[in-house]
């Protein structure tokens, strides 16, 4: 700075924290990296068994059977995929809406039960539902149905054959209380912030395994956020794990 004989009086500096531009911009890269990953596995699996079957060569009926079969999990899983970041992305906008009415809690639980039950069955788990018939609930119907199917779905992934499964909806201090518990592998304490991440997964081939996606509790944080709601992690490893979601209840 110069005064008006233009000598110098001093020197102004400015600075800018991006400390949060750059945080959003790892975040991006990682995510760009993420999907390119998990994208790039289930088409590589595909195209490498297409080009087998397409190779010139006399292939075993069975063998046939066995890649086709192949292709249409790793087609399905792309599939679930792609429908997640789509939840993902429509979930993260600043524009998202929810759709509230209405609606008994048992209505919902009855609901979600009947879609896995085929499910329970396979790994042959066990399961108990303690629900107050008279709790109702104030929410985005649909929104709250894909919440607990995503928490029930990853209960079911993460219990070994044998496990049990037990869910709790009570009333508890203005909220409606969500309580799943498992008693599956439990979850690392190292690694429980981490959790609710996008794409990221405790056990990278059990869940691979199984067709998650690593989007399905980062979609359920979202939600218990849209609903100005609150989400918490219990675990231990080896020993099963409790997820409690908190719904703000509208009289």
């Amino acid at each position: 700075m110069r005064n008006e004989h233009d000598s110098w009086k001093g020197v102004v500096v400015v600075c800018h924290d991006i400390t949060k531009i750059k945080q959003l911009e790892n975040i991006r890269k990682d995510f760009v990296a993420n999907v390119s990953h998990e994208l790039r596995t289930p088409i590589t699996s595909i195209q490498g068994f297409v080009e087998t079957l397409l190779d010139g060569n006399e292939h075993d009926e069975e063998i046939v059977k066995k890649f086709l079969n192949i292709i249409n999990k790793e087609s399905r899983r792309l599939n679930a995929l792609i429908e997640d970041l789509l939840e993902l992305s429509t979930i993260e906008k600043d524009d998202f809406t929810l759709y509230k009415s209405h609606f008994y809690v048992t209505e919902l639980m009855h609901d979600v039960d009947q879609v896995v039950e085929n499910q329970l069955k396979e790994k042959g788990l066990t399961r108990d539902l303690y629900v107050d018939e008279s709790i109702a609930l104030y929410a985005d119907y649909n929104r709250m149905y894909q919440l607990i199917l995503n928490l029930y779905s990853n209960a079911i992934q993460y219990t070994p054959g044998g496990g049990h499964i037990e869910w709790n909806v009570t009333l508890d201090e203005g909220y409606i209380k969500f309580q799943i518990h498992d008693n599956g592998i439990g979850i690392p304490k190292k690694n429980q912030g981490r959790i609710f991440e996008r794409f990221y997964r405790v056990d990278q081939d059990r869940s691979r395994q199984t067709g998650g996606t690593g989007l399905g509790l980062s979609i359920v944080k979202h939600i218990v956020e849209a609903h100005e709601g609150i989400i918490k992690l219990e675990s231990e490893e080896g020993e099963g794990t409790t997820i409690i979601v908190l719904i703000p209840q509208k009289i």
